[in-house]
């Protein structure tokens, strides 16, 4: 029986790369449903899946035109369109209105600009809360690292405009952790117009809306980054009038959940789970975590032996669309889930640390982006998964319980709400949701390592379940 090796789940992590954007319900995202799919059965497994309507809004043209010139955003998809005329308004410039000292204000249809809070998180903070941690994770004191998606600022951020009657929003996408940008919005834009724009090009999410009713959000809404969106303050001070446009096609579509499963001794189960859409074409987010179930998938099947309790390999749709595949899931099987599921296990992220230079590109530092596993407590996984981080060599890994402030920053975040224990593994790069999310940025020997490490918790759990 041949164990994962780092060829065979980088050829996956390969293959479903170059599908491209794998959004759900488009095109390249039924292509990668598709391709999980015949690998599967070329594993012999029968397959289930579960179908979820979810709209599909490709966005042609975003910009803002400001006289002759345009500055191109980011969607918050699913937003209304303009139409190919756009918005033509006065750009109002609030810096905060999430600030607890901010009281409102009426903007009586005009365009909204502020900086969107995404926030931080400093690794001490991390560590101080940690269950333990690898002894390389140490070096991890005294970094700050700029969080990059936070839908929780977004509804708070969106909804906000929405009650200034504002006709749209344009928001600031943050700076991140260069010398460069810093203070960028503190500055005027002529100390900032030789400066390039970061190389963050990230998706960005509207909650407001409802997918799976194909209605977008109730504001046409955007993102800019801080450059631009400097030079977009100075010139909202003066009361300059802009165009916004967003404008593209709209149509129904259909994403799935698809799963497979070996029937154990009982008729209780562990989910090996990870989500299969991308919001670009995603290498590290999360083609790397979809090779590592594959391959793991074809390792159980080869070998052949009936296991005390069964393993359930599910490939969740829309993580991107606040973990839609995970809670449909659940809200069809909450009773057999809470009767016989052992644990959920989710695999997501394998990358590359990455940092912004100068020059406003993203470098690679050389070293693996940090990584967290995040447990249920009381359930005995804490030494557990201590043990295979020592005994893996699982670089710069921290061990989370579910119930820190934190809660389960992942796909598993659903399971973990109902009630279901979890043993959820991701790291979040810079890129993490950005088009920067590329083939260089995984590391390939620690495929190997990482299919390695769920195949020891996995026997681990099987031997708990014998006694």
């Amino acid at each position: 029986m041949k164990e994962p090796s780092s060829r065979e789940i980088f050829g996956y992590v390969k293959d479903l790369y170059e599908l491209g954007i794998k959004r759900p319900g488009t095109e390249s995202g039924v292509a990668a449903e598709d391709y999980i799919v015949r690998k599967l059965s070329a594993f012999e497994y029968t397959i289930s899946s579960d179908e979820i309507p979810v709209g599909v809004f490709e966005y042609d043209t975003a910009q803002l035109e400001v006289g002759s010139d345009s500055i191109a955003l980011y969607p918050y998809v699913p937003s209304p369109f303009t139409g190919s005329s756009g918005l033509k308004r006065v750009l109002a410039y609030e810096r905060n209105i999430l600030d607890d000292n901010f009281t409102g204000s009426d903007l009586n249809g005009a365009l909204l600009l502020s900086s969107i809070p995404y926030g931080q998180f400093r690794y001490d903070d991390l560590l101080n809360i940690a269950v333990g941690y690898h002894a390389s994770a140490e070096g991890l004191r005294g970094i700050v690292q700029e969080v990059t998606w936070n839908t929780g600022a977004e509804v708070q951020f969106l909804t906000a405009t929405a009650e200034m009657n504002a006709s749209g929003v344009i928001g600031i996408y943050p700076s991140l952790n260069a010398s460069f940008l810093n203070g960028a919005l503190e500055k005027g834009f002529q100390q900032l117009c030789d400066i390039p724009e970061q190389q963050i090009t990230p998706f960005l999410y509207n909650p407001l809306a409802d997918i799976m009713e194909a209605r977008p959000g109730p504001t046409p809404a955007a993102g800019v980054g801080p450059v631009a969106g400097t030079f977009l303050i100075d010139i909202a001070e003066e009361g300059a009038e802009v165009t916004f446009v967003l404008e593209g096609k709209q149509r129904s579509g259909k994403t799935r959940n698809i799963a497979v499963e070996l029937p154990g001794e009982s008729d209780r189960f562990i989910i090996i789970g990870v989500h299969h859409d991308t919001m670009w074409s995603g290498a590290v987010e999360d083609c790397s975590g979809c090779g590592v179930v594959l391959a793991l998938a074809r390792y159980y099947r080869e070998m052949g032996v009936k296991l005390p309790v069964g393993l359930r390999f599910v490939f969740f749709a829309a993580e991107q669309y606040r973990d839609l595949g995970v809670r449909e899931y659940i809200r069809k099987r909450r009773t057999e889930l809470a009767e016989k599921l052992v644990v959920d296990i989710h695999v997501e992220h394998i990358g590359i640390e990455a940092s912004l230079l100068e020059s406003g590109e993203l470098g690679l530092t050389g070293e693996l982006q940090p990584r967290a596993f995040f447990v249920t407590p009381d359930c005995g996984f804490e030494e557990m998964i201590m043990a295979i981080v020592r005994d893996h060599d699982m670089e710069r890994t921290v061990v989370m319980n579910t119930d820190t402030p934190l809660g389960v920053p992942t796909d598993a975040c659903p399971m973990n709400e109902a009630g279901f224990p979890v043993i959820s593994f991701i790291s979040a790069p810079l890129y993490w949701n950005a088009a920067e999310d590329t083939l260089d940025k995984v590391p390939y020997d620690e495929l190997s390592k990482v299919s390695a490490a769920m195949i020891d918790i996995i026997d681990r759990l099987m031997q708990r379940e014998r006694r």
